[in-house]
């Protein structure tokens, strides 16, 4: 998340951001009894947005001073420029404005024609030099990795391109908060982070060392997770070439296109995924009992919902009363369903499900649930706690909660259910099946097949 000490005086309207500053009350009746002063940065770049939010405030700051002071004829010049909306003024622009310090000459700092003199004299000296400090054998190749810096710092004067690779990390984040949730704006922060560690310039970022990353990075993280590493590189990229007013990298580098995650994984990924209880409904009602005897009733009503329904644990903890019907349970869309999909209560979730309802405090079905998670996950402690549940009950790591649903599947597979009906039902992806969508009958049929042997409780 972006660091609100950097957005001080600061807020976007629209996307674009806009300056904000609040008049003190002893100057209030001499700039026309306004509160505070408001004016449209007309970009939606944080970068320049703070540099034209230093200058505004060096202004006001400036105006306060003088009212206090009591300079009139100062006075009557700022506030002429600002009954004129002209605020902006190159001796006004002040790296700390609450500080003395010596206005600077923009021209000066920028003048390319000084740089370039400089660089090149600079590298005159460091090549006469070199030329007596490496011995014969050596001297060709230290003169030619130094032919190759001289040629990068030109470049660099040229193009830019030895800025930081996240140098407009803050901007990108800034434009992705309104376009997708908390965490996928911090693992995007987090992907760039990690990326610069190898990547430290955009001038490093070529897509033949990039590729080779990749590859390399198989033995760390899954590929799933690398997918989504390049697709958030991608993401940035692209708004380092569309999104900002100056081009920083050249519009036609595509560094991330090309990639292919390796796929050798597969075999290793079937062996270590998650797996259905080996006992099926017998195990269900193990941990159902296990649950009850702790005196965990939002664990126990977890378990009772989820193994009549195949819900993941999120769906679940995130379900509220309002989505319970007499017939019908309404899921609301998740990471593998586009749509709410609705599920059918099987007749033994009737009774149990009312209960839930009516005892809820809060509105939701598991009720009480509170969470440390930082973006809000409700089932962050509850599912904790099944998984101690499970460990003392001797499942190992390849049990999970995600392993009644697939315990739920199993059963209706063995049931002789429809693949299709059973994918309506979980909200489960599964490319090998034609779906065409199932009938609410079909899946009332499939759900009555869950049949356990509650008579061990």
């Amino acid at each position: 998340m972006i660091n609100k000490s950097l957005t001080h005086h600061l807020y976007q309207n629209h996307r674009t951001w806009t300056f904000r500053f609040r008049w003190p009350e002893d100057v209030r009746n001499d700039v026309e009894e306004q509160h505070e002063l408001h004016k449209s940065l007309k970009t939606i770049h944080l970068h320049e947005a703070m540099n034209k939010r230093d200058a505004l405030l060096a202004f006001c700051k400036k105006l306060v001073r003088t009212i206090r002071t009591g300079d009139r004829q100062e006075f009557e010049n700022l506030r002429e420029r600002l009954r004129s909306q002209e605020l902006f003024s190159k001796d006004d622009i002040l790296i700390t404005p609450d500080k003395n310090q010596e206005y600077f000459d923009d021209t000066k700092l920028d003048n390319f024609k000084v740089f370039q003199r400089l660089i090149d004299e600079s590298w005159a000296d460091i090549f006469k030099n070199a030329e007596d400090q490496f011995k014969p054998k050596e001297k060709v190749g230290h003169l030619k990795a130094l032919k190759q810096l001289e040629v990068l710092t030109k470049n660099a004067l040229v193009y830019g391109n030895t800025a930081p690779f996240d140098i407009h990390l803050q901007e990108w984040l800034v434009i992705r908060r309104d376009q997708v949730t908390p965490k996928t704006l911090e693992d995007g922060r987090l992907s760039v982070a990690k990326f610069k560690e190898y990547f430290p310039t955009l001038e490093t970022v070529k897509r033949r060392h990039v590729r080779e990353w990749f590859d390399n990075q198989v033995s760390v993280y899954s590929p799933d997770r690398l997918k989504k590493f390049k697709q958030h590189l991608q993401s940035y990229w692209t708004f380092l070439k569309e999104g900002m007013d100056h081009m920083l990298v050249d519009e036609d580098a595509e560094p991330f296109k090309g990639i292919h995650i390796k796929e050798n994984y597969n075999t290793e990924k079937q062996l270590n995924g998650w797996l259905p209880f080996p006992n099926l409904g017998e195990d269900i009602v193990r941990l159902l009992k296990g649950a009850s005897t702790r005196g965990d009733q939002q664990l126990v009503n977890l378990i009772i919902l989820d193994m009549y329904t195949g819900m993941r644990i999120e769906e679940a903890c995130s379900l509220s009363i309002e989505h319970i019907d007499p017939d019908y349970i309404y899921v609301p869309k998740s990471k593998t369903t586009p749509e709410m999909r609705k599920i059918p209560i099987h007749s033994m979730l009737t009774e149990p499900l009312l209960l839930m309802v009516k005892e809820s405090t809060d509105g939701y079905i598991i009720s009480g649930l509170v969470s440390n998670n930082k973006y809000g996950i409700r089932s962050d402690p509850i599912g904790k706690r099944f998984g101690r549940l499970k460990s003392n009950l001797g499942f190992g790591p390849r049990y999970v909660f995600h392993s009644i649903k697939k315990t739920v599947t199993t059963i209706m597979e063995k049931a002789d259910v429809r693949a299709d009906v059973i994918l309506d039902i979980v909200g489960h992806k599964n490319t090998t099946v034609t779906h065409v969508g199932s009938s609410m009958q079909n899946q009332k049929k499939a759900i009555e097949k869950l049949v356990y042997p509650l008579e061990y409780l």
